[in-house]
């Protein structure tokens, strides 16, 4: 009788146990579909048959409603998925799960996204670029600064009206001709000329200027004659930040190089001259709110994956239970 009494309750317990199991993974209809691993590749092929559908131009005007809802819908199956199993997932799978959803917000508050782009003048400026209490704020542009590789160039020296030398050299480099050094400065692009300054022997200057050109009282001129295409090594634009009451605010930009402010952010995509070779830049100005959830969001990701290759990744969460938060 006691052992039939222990067999019988041995059943039981596994009985139990088994109907906690069947009722996790139980789903029917239109959850089942959704809430699975195949939910997820069904979703997906139809996000992707709806891009390609939505690509055609009558209906390009529905893909930002189409990517929102597919976000929703991404998002409730990994809601749903932690709420239902977050006891048994490995620490990996819930830093994933939890990192996917912080990037779907991300995404979401990224929808109200504010760009612009402008182009100004070097010591101009223009308004009526932002919004809210920064409204009246004026972007000022300063010094915008090109700095280039040393260029080989080929200098042609004239005396009294004759070809007397042809030199190579890279510019900022020196020769000397009878009674007088000279220097060769920077390149110019935009005009096909290079900087000279001549110098006599004691170190005075006694001209500066541009090719083609010399001095009056010199008996050279100095022509260029051919030079290799420059390539540029830094690019520096001056901001200024004024009009709103507030402190004038400013900084720098380039490639590479970010300006802030107001959680604005200031970008460099260009600088190029006018016909008239008036230096302007080209400036984005973005706004993003959703910037605040993305990085965090690939920390959590970056984690997960040290986590994942790690004997850690393999273990279950401490906080494993019997049933999920969603069983009654």
């Amino acid at each position: 009788m006691r052992c039939a009494a222990v067999e019988r309750n041995c059943c039981e317990v596994i009985d139990k146990g088994r109907s906690v199991l069947d009722d996790d993974h139980k789903m029917t209809g239109i959850a089942a579909v959704a809430f699975s691993s195949r939910g997820f590749v069904l979703a997906g092929l139809a996000v992707a048959a709806g891009l390609a559908l939505f690509s055609l131009p009558f209906l390009a005007a529905f893909l930002p409603w189409l990517a929102g809802g597919a976000a929703m819908l991404i998002s409730a199956m990994l809601v749903v998925c932690l709420l239902r199993r977050w006891r048994r997932f490995s620490l990996t799978a819930f830093l994933f799960h939890l990192g996917g959803l912080l990037f779907i917000a991300a995404g979401l508050l990224s929808a109200g996204r504010e760009v612009v782009t402008v182009n100004v003048y070097q010591g101009g400026s223009v308004g009526d670029i932002f919004s809210g209490a920064d409204a009246t704020v004026r972007l000022n542009v300063g010094e915008i600064r090109r700095d280039y590789y040393p260029v080989s160039l080929r200098i042609g020296v004239r005396r009294q009206g004759r070809k007397y030398r042809l030199l190579e050299l890279k510019s900022g480099g020196e020769f000397a001709l009878p009674g007088y050094r000279v220097r060769v400065g920077e390149f110019i692009p935009w005009q096909a000329a290079a900087e000279i300054t001549v110098y006599d022997p004691a170190g005075k200057r006694v001209w500066r200027g541009t090719t083609p050109g010399g001095g009056k009282n010199l008996p050279y001129e100095f022509v260029l004659v051919a030079y290799q295409t420059p390539k540029i090594r830094d690019l520096a634009v001056g901001l200024a930040l004024t009009g709103n009451g507030d402190t004038p605010a400013g900084g720098i930009i380039g490639p590479n190089r970010v300006f802030s402010w107001h959680g604005y952010r200031f970008f460099c995509t260009g600088v190029r001259r006018d016909p008239y070779g008036f230096p302007y830049a080209s400036i984005q100005i973005s706004r993003d709110p959703g910037l605040i959830l993305f990085y965090p969001a690939a920390l959590i990701v970056l984690v997960a994956g040290i986590v994942g290759i790690s004997p850690l990744g393999r273990k279950r969460m401490s906080w494993r239970t019997g049933k999920s938060i969603l069983d009654p």
